[in-house]
């Protein structure tokens, strides 16, 4: 693939054959998380098969948010294999030269994301269970956010008073994602034509994202004022990646918060399915990167 020699100079490549383990269900978090180049690969929770894997998925990265053992078993099944294995040093070094490879994790954990509140678009209503946005994690990463955003402030704040729209689910979209400087945002998905809430959102949030993707052409929930008032700074796919190139540790810090959001609506909806990993049959569709 045309990221191959970038990626190769910052990240550990491992070659495999088949049925060799990368890693097993139990074993404790490293900090790592895989990116394959060639070949094919199954996720097992115990005997179970729950997803296969090919070149350009990737895989591990709830160990960049949380200190827990691996919940699933990774093995390799066709005849040989290729990764790449990131730390956050890599990773970051990875974001500075060869940002379309990051970039695309970045828009695949965002398609999972909304993959997921897509599932339930038919449920019942109170099947829906909202988004618990409370954990330590994220308002650790929130600070960040908020800071970075700062930065962004003199040209791109909006001022919304209660009850006023961001945007509306399926309203056309414009390609920008949203900081939230103060206030609160809620997040509703429409559920058998009523809006339900799936979050609420606070200072250092970050929200439509999903519109940096090229399928992505209208919005698939509603985001509405529930404060007295709020102010948002909106970035375009270009700022973002250049403020990216320039902060990678931004980057990273992005890449963290989405893959936290995952993680919380994989552990609402999905409780018997190990966190961090996509069915075999959404694994078929990543997210585009917009040219």
């Amino acid at each position: 693939m045309n990221e191959d020699h970038a990626l190769l100079s910052s990240a550990t490549v491992i070659d495999l054959k088949k049925q060799d383990v990368v890693f097993q269900e139990g074993d404790p978090a490293d900090d790592s998380f895989y990116f394959v180049i060639l070949g094919c690969l199954g996720v097992y929770r115990g005997k179970r098969g729950i997803s296969t894997m090919y070149q350009g998925h990737f895989f591990g990265e709830i160990a960049l948010i949380l200190n827990e053992p691996r919940t699933a078993t990774v093995l390799v099944q066709s005849e040989t294999a290729r990764l790449a294995r990131f730390s956050r040093e890599s990773f970051l070094e990875e974001s500075r030269h060869n940002i379309h490879l990051t970039l695309r994790m970045l828009l695949t954990t965002l398609g999972r994301q909304l993959r997921i509140l897509n599932e339930v678009r038919n449920a019942q209503q109170d099947g829906f269970r909202g988004l618990d946005t409370a954990g330590p994690i994220l308002a650790e990463l929130r600070q960040v956010n908020a800071s970075i955003a700062d930065s962004l402030t003199r040209m791109h704040v909006t001022y919304r008073p209660r009850d006023r729209a961001v945007f509306r689910e399926g309203d056309r979209c414009d390609g920008n994602a949203f900081f939230i400087l103060d206030g609160e945002i809620t997040i509703y998905k429409r559920v058998n034509g009523v809006d339900i809430e799936a979050a609420r959102l606070s200072a250092g949030d970050i929200f439509g994202m999903e519109a940096f993707t090229k399928k992505q052409e209208h919005r698939q929930y509603s985001a509405v004022v529930t404060s007295a008032d709020s102010r948002t700074v909106f970035v375009d796919r270009d700022l973002f990646v250049k403020t990216a190139q320039l902060n990678p540790e931004f980057f990273f810090n992005v890449f963290r918060y989405q893959t936290c959001v995952l993680y919380s609506l994989e552990r609402a909806y999905y409780s018997e399915r190990p966190a961090g990993y996509a069915t075999a049959e959404a694994i078929e569709e990543e997210p585009e990167v917009a040219p």
